[in-house]
């Protein structure tokens, strides 16, 4: 059954993206089924237990109607890169099990889908993430830095499907023991201001180096 609330897209296809602005379309893999699959992308509550990597913090703000339209949570996300976006995802599209649409707003703006389709025993996700940064530091350094930004979208990426991956082996084993063989999913990269400088360091060498090629 489909349920659609799709706001306006952020963008037309003939607009030029602001350099605030940011497109991904990512792609994932794994052994399941679509409903197993389905069932744990769409429990957007416990996304902080099988994607720590990612997601710090999940609030629930509003459980939505009864089919879950609505449904909005407060989230706190990072990538490898020290600093942290708070955001809050609502759903507006649900279209059991293949599609699920969410709209975006706070630190980030705009708008995700999701598309799942069965191929064999495995499932194929598409993501389609277009989204404007509202973070006023991050938004001003984004002209610069907007590549490196992108990395880190990506590397958060990568750690979602292998933990999505993980998760569906916990929900899948028939013993304890064999539970207990699961790796942990990723943690999140390291923090502290060790980190923030090597950071700071090396967006600062990338930008020097860009600038230099430019002349």
């Amino acid at each position: 059954m489909n349920f659609t609330d799709r706001p306006a897209p952020a963008t037309t296809a003939t607009e030029e993206r602001s350099p605030d602005q940011y497109a991904f379309t990512t792609h994932w893999r794994v052994q399941a089924s679509l409903e197993e699959v389905w069932y744990v992308i769409t429990d957007g509550d416990r996304l902080a237990d099988w994607w720590p990597a990612v997601y710090q913090q999940v609030n629930l703000q509003d459980s939505g109607d009864r089919h879950g339209m609505g449904r909005r949570l407060q989230v706190k996300t990072r990538g490898w890169l020290p600093y942290t976006l708070d955001w809050n995802m609502t759903v507006t599209e649900k279209e059991s099990p293949v599609r699920l649409g969410v709209r975006a707003s706070g630190d980030l703006q705009g708008t995700g889908l999701w598309t799942l389709e069965q191929d064999g025993d495995h499932v194929t996700l598409t993501y389609d993430w277009l989204i404007r940064l509202n973070h006023p530091i991050l938004r001003l350094f984004s002209p610069l830095l907007k590549p490196i930004f992108a990395w880190n979208h990506r590397w958060a990426m990568r750690k979602g499907e292998e933990s999505l991956r993980l998760e569906l082996q916990r929900r899948q084993v028939r013993s304890l023991e064999e539970g207990l063989r699961i790796p942990r999913p990723p943690r999140p990269a390291p923090s502290g201001p060790l980190m923030v400088g090597a950071a700071v360091i090396g967006m600062g060498l990338w930008v020097w180096a860009r600038q230099r090629s430019a002349h």
